[in-house]
C-alpha cells in the first residue's frame, strides 16, 4: 500500500507541476514597481500607492514573505535615530534627530514556529531607495492603531464594520493576499511585457531581496 501511495503521489506531482515565480531584480523593483506605484497621487489612489510602496520595500529589502508581515500592527513599528556611543541622539544643523531606519516586530513567520517574534531592522537607505522616506510617507496616512496593511474603501482604510457580521464570516480589514497580488500585477502591467509580468508574483519580492543579499556576500542561512 505504501508503494501504491508513493506512485499516486508522484503521478499527481508530475501532472500538476507549478512553475515557481522568478525573483525580482533590483532594477525591476526600483524602476518598474516602486516608481510606478508612487506615480499616481490622486486622493483615491494615495492610500493604496503608499501602502504598496511600503509593503513592497519591506518584502524586498527585509526578505520577508507576505504572510510574515500581513498582520503587522502599528505599535510594532518603531522609528530609529542615530545615536552616539553614550546613547545620546545625534542632531542635524536644524537641531532635529537624524533618522536611521525602522525596527519592526514580526510575530508570524515560518522560521519562528513558537511565535516568539523577531525584531527586523529596515535601513534608512538601501541601494538607490530612500526606504525611510517611503515608510514616513506611508505612516503619515496609515491607520493609527491595529493592522497597518489594510484594504481600502475609496479614500479611506477599510474597517471591521465594512464587513457583514454573518455567521461564519471571518473576513477582516487586513490586506488579503489576492488583493496584494492584483496590485502587483497592475503595477507591472504597464512597465513589463505580458510574458515578463506573468513570471512575477507575490513571492518574487522576498526571493529578489534574498538573491540580492547573496550577491552582496551574505551567508545562505541569512534570516
Amino acid at each position: 500500500p505504501a508503494l501504491t501511495h508513493y506512485w499516486h503521489g508522484l503521478e499527481k506531482q508530475l501532472r500538476h507541476h507549478v512553475q515557481g515565480k522568478r525573483p525580482l531584480t533590483c532594477q525591476e523593483f526600483e524602476q518598474d514597481f516602486l516608481e510606478g506605484s508612487t506615480r499616481n497621487s490622486s486622493n483615491c489612489a494615495l492610500l493604496k500607492a503608499r501602502r504598496d510602496a511600503a509593503l513592497a520595500s519591506l518584502l524586498f529589502f527585509g526578505c520577508r514573505r507576505f504572510g510574515d508581515v500581513q498582520h503587522l500592527i502599528r505599535s510594532h513599528v518603531m522609528r530609529c535615530y542615530k545615536t552616539t556611543e553614550s546613547g545620546a541622539f545625534l542632531l542635524d544643523n536644524q537641531g532635529n534627530k537624524i533618522p536611521d531606519g525602522f525596527a519592526l516586530f514580526i510575530v508570524r513567520q515560518k522560521n519562528d514556529p513558537y511565535g516568539r517574534g523577531q525584531w527586523l531592522p529596515l535601513s534608512e537607505f538601501t541601494s538607490r531607495v530612500h526606504v525611510g522616506a517611503v515608510w514616513d510617507r506611508f505612516l503619515a496616512v496609515a491607520p493609527a492603531e491595529g493592522p497597518i496593511f489594510r484594504a481600502t474603501r475609496g479614500a479611506r482604510w477599510a474597517e471591521s464594520f465594512d464587513y457583514a457580521k454573518a455567521a461564519g464570516d471571518v473576513r477582516t480589514p487586513t490586506l488579503q493576499r489576492s488583493t496584494w497580488h492584483q496590485s502587483v500585477r497592475e503595477a507591472f502591467a504597464a512597465r513589463l511585457t505580458q510574458v515578463q509580468a506573468k513570471d512575477i508574483a507575490v513571492h518574487s519580492f522576498h526571493k529578489g531581496g534574498y538573491s540580492r543579499l547573496l550577491r552582496l556576500g551574505f551567508p545562505e542561512d541569512v534570516q
